[in-house]
């Protein structure tokens, strides 16, 4: 089992942290659901974020094989969802410096499919103007190699992800 692992404060704007292929070009999220913490479509995928505008800590994990257990305790918000790649390379997107080469990114195949597991806590804390900011939220996001499978919500509980999906429907 392989993992890299790294954590940086990655700037974000319109409350939208990006992971995105290598080229982050021309693909808009378009998921069939709204889960309040994620929208994807192929080689794009959207987190909802409680900063508005700021830097909230985004801890990358990669991985040849899916984590050993969800960490219930830790998070609010936990959401895992198949993606594909175009280009073989998927990255976090900084809304400031662009590709975040300081990070983990996963390489696969052109047109592969893998998991990604996205947790989130604090983004009721961080939406509120007086930390806006100065973030309290934090992301971890987890991806390996793996089919395409359903969406799995392993755990939905914040007020800002609850207001999120009420204004979906």
């Amino acid at each position: 089992m392989t993992i890299k692992r790294g954590a940086a404060h990655v700037h974000v704007d319109h409350n939208t942290l990006e992971l995105v292929d290598a080229d982050p070009s021309g693909h808009e999220p378009r998921s069939a659901t709204r889960d309040g913490l994620v929208t994807y479509a192929p080689g794009t995928t959207h987190i909802v974020v409680g900063t508005q505008m700021g830097s909230p800590l985004v801890t990358i994990e990669v991985s040849t094989v899916p984590p050993v257990e969800v960490d219930m305790d830790a998070w609010d918000e936990i959401v895992e969802f198949s993606q594909t790649t175009f280009m073989g390379e998927v990255v976090i997107f900084d809304s400031v410096v662009g590709t975040r080469r300081d990070l983990p990114s996963l390489i696969l195949e052109p047109g592969s499919s893998f998991r990604v597991r996205c947790h989130a806590r604090g983004r009721d804390e961080a939406c509120r103007p007086a930390v806006n900011h100065s973030p309290e939220d934090s992301y971890l996001i987890q991806m390996w190699p793996a089919p395409t499978a359903p969406e799995k919500i392993h755990k939905l509980t914040d007020d800002f992800g609850k207001r999120d999906r009420a204004s979906f429907h």
